[in-house]
Order: C-alpha cells, then sequence, then structure tokens
C-alpha cells in the first residue's frame, strides 16, 4: 500500500468533523471520539483498494495511489466549500471544539498527545507480530502469498482486515495534525508524510517498534 497519505487526509477528516459538528464534548468523550472517527475514515479508504485487490485483483500500488489524489481533492473541497471557516479568506476549518484536542504533553512544544498514540499503536502491533496467530499469518501472506494459501490462510479476508487495520492507522495520523497541532482542517495538512513513511519503515526493518 503507497496509500497512507490518502488515509491521513481521511483521518484528519473524520477527526474535524467530530470538533466541528458533534458540540462542545468534554475531553473524556471528545478525544476517543475523535480517534475513533479519525481510525474509522482512514480504514474505509483503505477498505477501497482492499475491496478492489480482493475482488478485481486490481494492482493495489496503482489504486492507492490514486487514492491519495481524491482524498486529497476531496478534502480541498470540503474545507473550501461546505466545512470552510466563515469568518477567514483563507480556505481552511473553523476550530475545532477543545473538547476533541489532544493535550500538549511537553508545555513550551507542540508534542501532543498523538505522539503516546504512536507509541502504544507499535508497542499492540509488536504484540500482534510476535505473540498471536494473525500476525503470523500476516508475515507468512507477506513473504509468499502463494505459500499463504498452500497452508490454509484465507489470504483475501487477510488482504482486506491488514488493509483496513493499516488505513486506520494511517488515519491517526490524521488526527494526529488535526487535534494535536493545527486544530482545524487547512490545505495540504501533509507536507507528503505519507510517502516519506514508507522510507521510514524501511529504516525500521519492517517492524512495528523500529
Amino acid at each position: 500500500s503507497i496509500g497512507a497519505e490518502g488515509q491521513l487526509y481521511m483521518g484528519a477528516l473524520g477527526a474535524t468533523f467530530v470538533g466541528l459538528f458533534l458540540g462542545d464534548l468534554a475531553p473524556v468523550i471528545g478525544i476517543p471520539l475523535a480517534i475513533t472517527m479519525g481510525f474509522i475514515f482512514g480504514a474505509f479508504w483503505g477498505g477501497i483498494a482492499a475491496f478492489l485487490k480482493v475482488k478485481f485483483q486490481a494492482n493495489e500500488i496503482i489504486v492507492t495511489i490514486m487514492l491519495n489524489h481524491i482524498a486529497i481533492q476531496i478534502s480541498n473541497y470540503l474545507i473550501s466549500g461546505p466545512w470552510r471557516d466563515p469568518e477567514v479568506t483563507e480556505p481552511f476549518t473553523a476550530i475545532i471544539a477543545p473538547g476533541t484536542q489532544l493535550p500538549i504533553i511537553l508545555p513550551g512544544t507542540r508534542l501532543h498527545g498523538g505522539f503516546l498514540l504512536a507509541v502504544i499503536a507499535a508497542v499492540i502491533l509488536w504484540w500482534v507480530f510476535r505473540k498471536t496467530v494473525f500476525g503470523y499469518q500476516i508475515e507468512v501472506l507477506g513473504a509468499n502469498r502463494k505459500a499463504a494459501e498452500y497452508s490454509g490462510i484465507s489470504t483475501s479476508r487477510l488482504i482486506f482486515l491488514t488493509m483496513l487495520i493499516s488505513g486506520g492507522l494511517c488515519g491517526l495520523a490524521g488526527v494526529g495534525e488535526v487535534a494535536g497541532i493545527h486544530h482545524r482542517m487547512i490545505e495540504a495538512i501533509s507536507p507528503r508524510y505519507g510517502y516519506t513513511a514508507v522510507a521510514i519503515a524501511l529504516l525500521g526493518r519492517n517492524r512495528p517498534l523500529g
């Protein structure tokens, strides 16, 4: 999947939706809801590519790159039109509700709660890959799809689940940008973080903790 960029944008839109349209929620409700919605939006975007891969054997690299551009254009449309802040001339939304903003964990910096979310996600994924059958099946599928099929693994189901989860995780990155830093949806909210993430994954030897 090269779709992290688009999934990030969709996750950012999910968090923005909660912050703009669901009222001034208490942080104990608003923050988890923004995180959940961002995950769902990102997972949905990853799920489109997964469906096309499983159903029609569409090349996931081409599909996810195309979906990146579509997600960015959807974002641009919303923040220049229906979601635009009427009080300003620039194309961005109003500030999201305070109850959906991630707290700063190091005063005087922009280091926010999204960092802890990333650490938790990495630890959970490490545990999944090291300790569960599901993680082992993903490893086998990634190494050799035919071997996975011969061993009785439902590869179509696994591809779908894996791309849903990865899309949701990329959506969390978008939540961090909106709820942790900008507190609104803006154009070009990601300076190609999704593509940079591919290089980072390779530097980390494709391991969650790396």
